[in-house]
């Protein structure tokens, strides 16, 4: 590939980066990693691809090679979400939980209505209280939609998020986790839309003021590498929405 110009190479690794979400969305999670990495070869400054590739690698459960596409991504987009997400999701995987939460803290100083970085921390914490049970993160009614993005392309997700099945109340450092999936966010990027540069958030009409006192709180933490307690605030903050929904319920 060596006599190949740029372009042509930028081209081959589009093609190959296609071929490997075509078998993503038919399930062929190997196959997909494959392509990946083809794509990856040809054109290796491609950040979309990484994020692809690691979410081909959360499905066949190579968690620490996600983690590591992951970074690479972070590397060149400090405020990449999707990287975030499913950097959150590996070290989950790994049992990793207080590394788990730091990402998601980074997600919503970034984006602080994010959906699913709400709905990842909230599973958590009943994870931690069900005893291990397997948590499932929202439903088809309730899912995000998120759209996916990349430096060349967007396209609307038709949503599978990935939850994650503990198998005792308190994983163990490096113990493996069973990744279930649900309705949610769950499909790689592909080639549509130039211009398309975020991930859809859940729009709130106005938050209670406890609600934005905690957020506030978990951001100012968050910055002083407290991120433990930031994690606290955000839960805090979701826990009162939710009481306020049970009680209009």
């Amino acid at each position: 590939m060596s006599h190949k110009s740029e372009t042509e190479r930028q081209v081959l690794s589009n093609r190959e980066k296609e071929k490997g979400n075509e078998a993503f969305q038919t399930g062929h999670y190997s196959e997909a990693l494959m392509y990946y990495c083809r794509s990856i070869e040809l054109n290796p400054k491609a950040a979309a691809v990484y994020n692809n590739r690691a979410l081909a690698e959360i499905k066949l459960e190579k968690f620490q090679e996600a983690i590591d596409d992951c970074n690479h991504v972070l590397s060149v987009e400090p405020k990449n979400v999707k990287a975030y997400l499913r950097r959150s999701i590996a070290h989950q995987g790994q049992g990793l939980n207080k590394e788990a939460k730091e990402d998601l803290c980074h997600v919503l100083a970034i984006e602080p209505n994010n959906k699913r970085a709400k709905e990842l921390l909230e599973g958590m914490k009943k994870t931690e209280s069900t005893n291990g049970s397997p948590i499932k993160l929202g439903n088809s009614e309730e899912s995000e939609n998120y759209k996916n993005e990349s430096d060349d392309n967007e396209r609307t997700s038709s949503n599978t998020h990935i939850a994650i099945e503990n198998v005792a109340t308190t994983t163990p450092k490096g113990k493996r986790l069973k990744i279930v999936e649900v309705d949610g966010e769950n499909e790689p990027e592909t080639s549509q839309n130039f211009n398309a540069e975020k991930s859809q958030v859940e729009k709130l009409p106005q938050l209670p003021g406890l609600v934005l006192k905690a957020q506030d709180e978990g951001k100012r933490l968050f910055k002083l590498g407290r991120y433990a307690e930031a994690a606290e605030e955000f839960t805090q903050a979701i826990d009162i929405l939710q009481k306020g929904k049970d009680d209009k319920d």
